[in-house]
């Protein structure tokens, strides 16, 4: 089964964010122990490469209404979420524009590449909101996930 590829290029700003997990013991006295809970996972690296690093990215895009047809592209987008709520939050592979403007639709292509699902689902099932998010501000969230 192939992975399914985001190849729309959302509109700027993208918002991309690195969550880390710590568990941090403390000592008492000032003394203190921080521990990374995290391993580290080979993947774009944020920067136009790929590399090995810890977190978990996040991110939020959206999508320009000013643009002629955006409401064949807000059919577009809604078939696909649809298509991987249809599958349980199917992963798919969403190209970061800051990496890497244009999306590879066979997702060989490994710079700017994230295996990611919508952050939350239960947002997105009403065709409306979906809508109005995608094109304002706030966006819809992605997380990055492991296989």
């Amino acid at each position: 089964m192939t992975t399914p590829v985001f190849t729309f290029t959302p509109s700027y700003p993208v918002t991309h964010q690195i969550e880390h997990q710590f568990t941090t013991n403390d000592f008492g006295d000032g003394y203190y122990q921080t521990i990374s809970t995290e391993a580290a996972y080979t993947r774009s690296g944020g920067t136009g490469a790929v590399a090995s690093y810890r977190g978990l990215n996040k991110f939020s895009i959206s999508f320009n209404k000013a643009k002629k047809g955006s409401g064949e592209l807000a059919d577009q987008l809604w078939l696909f979420m649809r298509d991987r709520l249809d599958n349980m939050n199917e992963p798919f592979y969403f190209y970061n524009p800051s990496e890497n403007l244009t999306p590879d639709p066979t997702g060989a292509n490994t710079i700017g590449r994230y295996l990611v699902k919508f952050a939350d689902p239960a947002a997105a099932m009403n065709r409306e909101f979906f809508t109005w998010c995608m094109f304002s501000y706030s966006g819809i969230s992605l997380v990055e996930v492991r296989l």
